[in-house]
């Protein structure tokens, strides 16, 4: 699918909330700023996952060919991860297992320390693919039209579940759902969109109505919005998308954010491990002025080797060994 420069932004975003969530001081009284924000940002990740593999599987890459690109995209990355975990902390096997299997956020203890209580999502992501590449192998590129009732049935069993916020793919994947209907929409309707947020102040309001209740439902007091969120998410990714609000766009289109957003998915994976024993003991002070920049710079540093001279290889392998990954589709498919 065409580069969409906008998105690198949406998707630096959403590593730096994840960050900011995760490794900054936010609590303000009763208010549980971390949890929410670390839950915007991955909100916003998983839409433009869900996003960015329906357009492509709808556009006729073979199921098969994206399965072995997407693999080679995040395995290495983890697997590398995982080693580098198992020196530094020696791990029990079974939790090392868990999670290069992509298995860990239904394996109890699974993600036992600080440093891999993050992992869990990569597994929703993994699922997903396997879940939407097996459809289309199916049911062809109309496979892809499954996320809009699976989203809402996923939704349905949050609500019954009582499941605000939930690691469990079957409790969080319609995230990603949602990110994949927003690409169905935008494929059709992408024009008519444009037209009606074509107006800066519409765009303006829009972007800060939207992103207002969005942020709001990552909290899990706010009554029934969190069971929203996942669409609340689409939604404001689509409006960046249709309205290019003139405040925003420069920065979300940035060199700095198109960096970011390249190095998000190595800096996910390493930034828990770069605050870790003696990088996050000491007084408030110590830790978030002293020791926090250096955490930031370990992490920045790990993420830009990891994305550039282990990744990249693995990426252009993928490449390599999927070059005709969109040949013609069955008639059943069209």
């Amino acid at each position: 699918m065409e580069h969409i420069r906008i998105l690198d932004g949406v998707r630096a975003l959403s590593i730096l909330l994840v960050l900011a969530g995760h490794t900054l001081p936010l609590h303000l009284g009763p208010l549980r700023l971390n949890e929410g924000t670390a839950a915007a940002g991955l909100s916003l990740f998983f839409v433009l996952s869900g996003f960015l593999i329906v357009s492509i599987l709808e556009r006729g890459m073979t199921p098969g060919a994206f399965l072995v690109r997407r693999l080679m995209r995040i395995v290495p990355a983890l697997w590398m991860f995982l080693l580098v975990i198992a020196v530094v902390m020696q791990p029990p096997v079974h939790v090392l297992l868990a999670n290069a299997l992509y298995v860990s956020n239904y394996v109890p203890g699974a993600l036992h320390n600080l440093s891999m209580s993050h992992l869990w999502s990569l597994c929703v992501e993994v699922h997903f693919y396997l879940a939407i590449a097996f459809a289309v192998a199916v049911l062809g590129r109309r496979g892809v039209w499954l996320v809009i009732p699976a989203a809402v049935a996923i939704t349905g069993l949050r609500i019954s579940e009582g499941a605000a916020l939930d690691i469990a793919t079957h409790l969080r994947v319609d995230e990603i759902l949602a990110g994949g209907m927003l690409a169905l929409v935008w494929a059709r309707s992408g024009e008519t969109l444009r037209t009606a947020l074509g107006r800066p102040a519409i765009a303006l309001v829009a972007t800060a109505g939207v992103g207002a209740l969005w942020y709001l439902s990552c909290f899990p007091e706010s009554g029934a919005l969190p069971y929203l969120r996942p669409y609340l998410a689409a939604g404001l990714v689509g409006v960046l998308l249709a309205g290019r609000p003139p405040l925003l766009t420069p920065v979300l289109e940035s060199g700095v954010a198109a960096y970011v957003a390249k190095i998000s998915y190595a800096l996910y994976l390493y930034h828990m491990l770069m605050i870790w024993g003696w990088l996050n003991t000491g007084s408030t002070a110590e830790r978030y002025l002293l020791k926090r920049p250096i955490s930031y710079a370990l992490m920045f540093g790990a993420a830009h080797a990891s994305t550039f001279w282990w990744e990249a290889r693995w990426q252009v392998l993928g490449k390599r060994l999927t070059r005709n990954a969109m040949p013609s589709m069955p008639a059943r498919a069209r």
